[in-house]
C-alpha cells in the first residue's frame, strides 16, 4: 500500500493536541533552533505531552517539518486563490505573488518552506519538499513568462529573472523575525522599488533604453 504525503495525511486530535498546534511549535523550534538541533524531545518538551502523543500524529520529525512545507504551501495557494486574476497584466500578477509569498515565508511555516536542507531529509522526503517548491517557481516562473508577453514585464531570460526574484525575497526569511522596526508592508514597499520598477516594461512614450544617459540633461549651471 503507498505511504501517504504530509498533505495526505489525515489531521487527528488527541485530548486538546491538535496537528496544527504541533506544527506551529515544532516550526518555531525549528526557527529557533535549526531543524537539525531540534529533536523530538525538544517538541515534545515544547508542547509539555510525551514523545508518543508527537508520534500519534507524526511519524517522525522530518514528517513534521514536511507538515510545516505543505502548510506553508497551503497558505500561499489559499491567499493566491483570493487575490490573483489571471486577466490582470503579468506585473500586476506578480505584485500580488510576490506580497502574498513575503507574508507565507515571514513566519515560522514559511521559513520551514524556504530554509529546509533536502539534503538531510529521505528521498522520499526530499521528493515531497522539492516538488513543494517546484510548484511555488513555477507558478511564478508562468506569471512572470506571462508579463514578458504582454509588455508590463521587460523580455529577458525567464528563468534568470525567475531565480534573481526568489534569492531576493528568500532571503528575508534569515533575517525578518529578527527586526521588528521592519514591517512586511514596508519591506515589501522598497522591495517593490527596488525590484518591479526595475524590470518593469518601458511604456510607450518612455525614453529609449539606448538613448544616452545624459541626453536631454539639464545643465545646473
Amino acid at each position: 500500500m503507498n505511504e501517504k504525503t504530509a498533505a495526505e495525511r489525515p489531521r487527528h486530535r488527541r485530548g486538546t493536541l491538535s496537528r496544527e498546534r504541533i506544527l506551529d511549535v515544532a516550526s518555531q523550534q525549528f526557527r529557533s533552533k535549526g531543524y537539525d538541533r531540534t529533536s523530538m524531545d525538544d517538541v515534545a518538551k515544547a508542547l509539555s505531552v510525551t514523545k508518543p502523543t508527537l508520534y500519534y500524529h507524526f511519524a517522525s520529525k522530518e514528517d513534521i517539518l514536511l507538515g510545516c512545507v505543505v502548510e506553508a504551501g497551503d497558505r500561499l495557494n489559499a491567499a493566491l486563490a483570493e487575490h490573483d486574476d489571471a486577466t490582470l497584466p503579468g506585473l500586476t500578477r506578480l505584485e500580488i505573488f510576490l506580497r502574498q509569498y513575503l507574508r507565507v515565508i515571514a513566519n515560522n511555516y514559511g521559513i520551514s518552506l524556504v530554509l529546509s536542507d533536502a539534503n538531510v531529509m529521505s528521498e522520499k522526503g526530499q521528493i515531497e519538499y522539492r516538488n513543494c517548491r517546484k510548484s511555488i517557481s513555477r507558478h511564478m516562473r508562468q506569471i512572470v513568462e506571462q508579463g514578458m508577453a504582454d509588455g508590463s514585464i521587460v523580455p529577458g531570460d525567464v528563468t534568470l529573472t525567475t531565480y534573481a526574484i526568489f534569492g531576493m525575497f528568500n532571503w528575508v526569511t534569515r533575517w525578518i523575525m529578527d527586526k521588528p522596526e521592519f514591517s512586511l508592508d514596508a519591506v515589501y514597499a522598497q522591495f517593490r522599488s527596488i525590484l518591479l520598477l526595475g524590470i518593469r516594461g518601458a511604456p510607450p512614450a518612455a525614453i529609449p533604453a539606448d538613448r544616452p544617459a545624459h541626453e536631454g540633461a539639464q545643465n545646473p549651471h
